[in-house]
This record gives structure tokens, sequence and C-alpha cells, in this order.
């Protein structure tokens, strides 16, 4: 977020660009890392990313990916959790945040998940 891009898709596609400048002050990107760092021992997630956005609220950035997991990072890729309300077993191909938590697109229908009580590992509807 802010001078940061991230470049999520199909594929195992996960690449984190940082924005910097070289020695004649000419702006550049430079990769950063090219898979969320962290990931939980023991926890079988997917590396077909499809989608991801930063929260309006927190800034931290949420990953889709091709099974319905939803990752919670900091906003540098850092992996912090992953979000029990997850749909897991559907294919996620969009999401979108909104003040109170984000919406995602799966198939044909939209599903809202918000957190309650702000806690980021609580299920969320």
């Amino acid at each position: 977020m802010g001078n940061s891009i991230l470049v999520t898709g199909p594929g195992q596609t996960f690449v984190y660009l940082k924005y910097t400048t070289n020695e004649d002050k000419e702006p550049m990107f430079n990769s950063d890392h090219t898979q969320i760092n962290n990931l939980e021992e023991g926890r079988e997630i997917s590396n077909n990313y499809t989608c991801h956005s930063w929260a309006m609220d927190t800034g931290l950035l949420i990953v889709c990916t091709d099974n319905g997991q939803i990752l919670i990072c900091d906003n540098n890729g850092e992996y912090k959790v992953f979000f029990l309300g997850s749909p897991v077993g559907e294919y996620i191909e969009a999401i979108i945040p909104i003040s109170n938590g984000f919406l995602v697109a799966i198939d044909d229908k939209l599903m809202l998940l918000r957190s309650d009580n702000g806690d980021d590992r609580a299920p969320m509807r």
C-alpha cells in the first residue's frame, strides 16, 4: 500500500514490488518477494492466487486463492492469519474492500464478509 504494488494471478503468480528511485532519481519498481512469507505450517493453502486487495480500515493485505481461502497479510506481504470465514471450496474471482469488511465474488454470487468485533481471525459473515 502506498509505495508498493502487488500482482496476483492464476498459475502461482504473486509478485510484491516496491517503489524506489535509481541513482538518477528515476522512479522504478523492484521485486521485493514472489511468495507470501511465513505461511502456517501444516495448513494446506493453495498458491494459485486469484485476486487481492488492501482493507480500507486497517490497510492489511487480503489475498484470495482458487479454492476459496482468504489470507490476511501485513501491508508488506507478510502472512498474519488465515481468515476463518473463508468460503473454502469456492473459486474467488474478485475482492472489493468496503468500510467494515469486503465483498468477494464467487461464481454467480457475492458474499459480504465483515468483522463484528474487529478481530481479523473471527468468523465473518
